[in-house]
């Protein structure tokens, strides 16, 4: 069992190490660890990015620039029992050319494989996205997650390797886009967290890009548990490489019904 551990852990480290980047869309910046709702359960998590100072032009037709665009995304979500939940995405929009508008609808399925205490989780997320092109050239997408992560007395890791499917448009049934996100994050207290994440978005699996043409982006965060029912997330992010957004905000609150 210890050497298992040891090497769970050297597996954690390893992809947090390859976590260069920016592998996640815009109404979700989040890195996904074991965190799923037993059976019978039920709540929501309100997702809010804001990018400051980001692209002001349109990477092609009906797309919102970045610059100063606010995305909130309320999250439902469902517990099924034996690791198992489901959740549903409304994410939208509020930039200023466009006022507040959805972008969409997605829903996402998630199993968990959980450890004792102290050793390794592992599991994955499915999601299917119908998109409006405000988000997406693609009307249809799909995204495969998996999950890893280990607690180590105050600290915990987590790492995610992210396969994202074009199922409509030109380019579908074509290679996934490819990503690694992970973070590192400390109890400081008994309500209070700190730690790091980073995400990397790293072109299409049969093409990935150099370095200084993925997105690599990097974010220190602060979390707060008020007890089982409330949670507050909250990161500051700077983007690495010309692909990512130089500065970016983001906030997560986790209430349970």
């Amino acid at each position: 069992m210890l050497r298992f551990r040891r090497i769970a852990r050297l597996s954690i480290f390893a992809a947090l190490a390859l976590s260069a980047g920016h592998a996640a869309a815009d109404d979700e910046i989040q890195v996904y660890d074991d965190e799923i709702r037993a059976k019978g359960e039920s709540g929501v998590e309100i997702h809010m990015n804001w990018t400051p100072n980001g692209s002001s032009s349109p990477s092609w037709p009906g797309q919102i620039p970045t610059r100063r665009a606010f995305n909130l995304t309320p999250e439902f979500s469902w517990g099924l029992g034996n690791g198992w939940d489901w959740g549903l995405y409304l994410p939208t929009t509020q930039a200023a050319a466009t006022g507040w508008q959805g972008d969409g609808i997605k829903g996402r399925i998630k199993k968990i494989f959980a450890g004792e205490e102290g050793e390794a989780y592992w599991g994955a997320n499915f999601e299917l996205a119908h998109n409006r092109t405000t988000v997406s050239q693609q009307t249809w997408t799909g995204e495969l997650r998996t999950i890893a992560g280990i607690s180590n007395g105050p600290w915990e890791y987590a790492g995610n390797l992210v396969l994202g499917f074009d199922m409509s448009g030109p380019d579908r049934s074509g290679s996934p886009d490819f990503g690694i996100s992970g973070r590192a994050i400390r109890k400081i207290s008994a309500s209070w967290s700190l730690g790091v994440e980073h995400y990397a978005g790293l072109g299409r699996m049969n093409d990935v890009l150099p370095w200084r043409q993925s997105s690599e982006s990097s974010f220190a965060v602060a979390e707060y548990a008020a007890g089982s029912k409330l949670g507050i997330h909250f990161g500051v992010g700077h983007g690495w490489t010309d692909s990512a957004e130089r500065t970016m905000f983001k906030a997560i609150v986790s209430i349970g019904f």
